[in-house]
């Protein structure tokens, strides 16, 4: 995976998407050596996100605050090219109603080119 660093030193993953949905940048997957000036961009914006929405007396929406609503317009704007398609991390949907009820054993058979598959855990209130 680190083969494909470009020139921002980072590599990311698109977000599963829906045809016709522009793709955005997911924060489950993120590969970079230590100190990299992108990722520590994506942690300062995301702090002064969660900092500003609790100022306000908001409710704070994960995937808006420090997700990849935050993150895609970073990336577009930097200009890194190093992004993995959906499906090598993130094989299904993830608003699925189907895809919770996936049995871990079976995801490998399913999903045999993915080198990850994300639960939604944080952001579904999911059980681990």
């Amino acid at each position: 995976v680190l083969r494909q660093v470009d020139d921002c030193g980072i590599v990311l993953a698109q977000e599963p998407f829906r045809r016709g949905e522009p793709p955005l940048i997911a924060i489950g997957f993120i590969a970079c050596a230590a100190g990299n000036p992108v990722l520590r961009y994506f942690i300062h914006r995301g702090v002064a996100a969660v900092d500003a929405t609790l100022a306000e007396g908001e409710t704070l929406r994960a995937w808006e605050t420090t997700g990849p609503a935050m993150v895609t317009p970073i990336v577009e704007a930097v200009g890194c090219r190093a992004i993995l398609p959906a499906h090598r991390f993130f094989p299904e949907y993830w608003d699925s109603t189907e895809h919770w009820q996936t049995p871990r054993e079976d995801l490998a058979r399913l999903y045999p080119d993915s080198l990850m598959y994300q639960f939604g855990f944080s952001t579904n209130q999911l059980a681990g």
